[in-house]
């Protein structure tokens, strides 16, 4: 009889955002020769830790490296001794902590999978890339596998090496544009059908570039456009955006959500999708956007992969103007969203059974029947 494969998922938070989203989905989905546990440096719980609880799931709580370097590096080590696992996934936005992938290296039993989720590049703050340089050199004699969301996220973190692209994937069905939805959204934050909606979805963080979000909308509200700007996520209280509100004085104009768990219904009420980024992996909520029929207007800085259909347009960040105006274009144009072309290879089963055989194939010989 065929063992079970265990995979002990490292690197995920108590926020839900992309990592967090694409892993939910291939829980959901597991066969019954995969079996997934977690970890959590966090003192909250992890972003959907009670569908992983519910579904037979062990969460080890273990110090983060931040607080307990030693601490963390111990209760690893112990976990992977007792686990009887056979792969630690390391879900990497940079090498900046290479702890897990050492030790799953010095393991006997347990495969270490780096999964790039992002692009570690100049826009970065200097101190992330240098303690990515240093964790890169640290992992130079250790064997583990290299897996990526996207190409250039791969070539980031993994060079010249092989490595095997695993996109990220959604319910496709879920995202398509629905114009009872729409209404209903609209009706919620008494939004009128002809006023253009400018929608994003994000954390808090330097990295989403809220200053040129607002900058950029700002143009757009002295034009005299009549627009609204829809922030979904649990910004609304961070002292950045509270900043950004009252130098723009533009708080009538803007509608925060907060934390949405179901966001479809919220694309379907935008017109177009704002997401200028000073880096990523391969956002998630690009391809939902993307999805849903939404014209997106991203970061020059993002990567090319990330077009995968329809109205798409990279701008500088260099340029508010010229952003204002590619969001301007967009407002005039009335687009029929009802079918969304994008590849079948981004629905998360097709890329869930990806993993999954992944999990298969590399799993060794040793270990591979009882």
């Amino acid at each position: 009889m065929r063992k079970q494969i265990k995979v002990l998922q490292v690197g995920l938070s108590d926020h839900v955002g992309g990592i967090e989203k694409v892993v939910d989905s291939w829980y959901k989905r597991l066969p019954s020769d995969i079996h997934f546990d977690f970890t959590n440096t966090s003192v909250r719980k992890l972003a959907f830790e009670q569908t992983f609880t519910e579904g037979g799931s062990k969460i080890y709580r273990i110090p983060s490296r931040k607080a307990d370097p030693g601490g963390s590096y111990r209760a690893l080590k112990y976990i992977l001794s007792g686990g009887g696992y056979d792969y630690l996934q390391f879900h990497a936005m940079s090498l900046s902590w290479p702890e897990p992938i050492l030790i799953a290296g010095r393991s006997k039993r347990t495969q270490g999978i780096i999964h790039s989720h992002m692009v570690v590049d100049r826009h970065m703050a200097v101190k992330y890339r240098l303690m990515h340089a240093v964790g890169k050199r640290c992992l130079s004699n250790v064997e583990y596998h290299e897996v990526a969301c996207g190409t250039d996220a791969g070539k980031s973190m993994f060079g010249n090496d092989l490595f095997t692209v695993i996109p990220n994937g959604i319910e496709l069905g879920r995202f398509r544009f629905c114009e009872g939805k729409r209404k209903e959204i609209r009706k919620k934050y008494h939004i009128s059908d002809s006023t253009y909606v400018i929608g994003h979805v994000g954390r808090p963080g330097a990295q989403k570039n809220y200053p040129f979000i607002f900058r950029t909308f700002f143009e757009l509200l002295k034009n005299g456009c009549d627009c609204r700007l829809l922030l979904i996520g649990n910004i609304e209280r961070d002292p950045q955006i509270q900043g950004l509100m009252n130098q723009y004085s533009c708080k009538q104009a803007v509608v925060f959500t907060g934390y949405v768990e179901e966001t479809s219904a919220y694309y379907s009420a935008m017109d177009c999708f704002f997401f200028p980024s000073l880096y990523e992996g391969f956002s998630v909520s690009l391809i939902e956007a993307q999805a849903s029929g939404l014209p997106c207007i991203v970061s020059g800085n993002l990567s090319s992969e990330s077009k995968i259909c329809g109205d798409f347009s990279f701008v500088s960040l260099r340029s508010v103007t010229a952003a204002a105006e590619e969001l301007i274009k967009y407002s005039k144009i009335k687009k029929d969203r009802k079918e969304s072309p994008i590849e079948l290879s981004f629905d998360i089963q097709n890329t869930a059974n990806k993993m999954f055989d992944y999990y298969r194939e590399h799993r060794k010989q040793s270990d591979r029947w009882q």
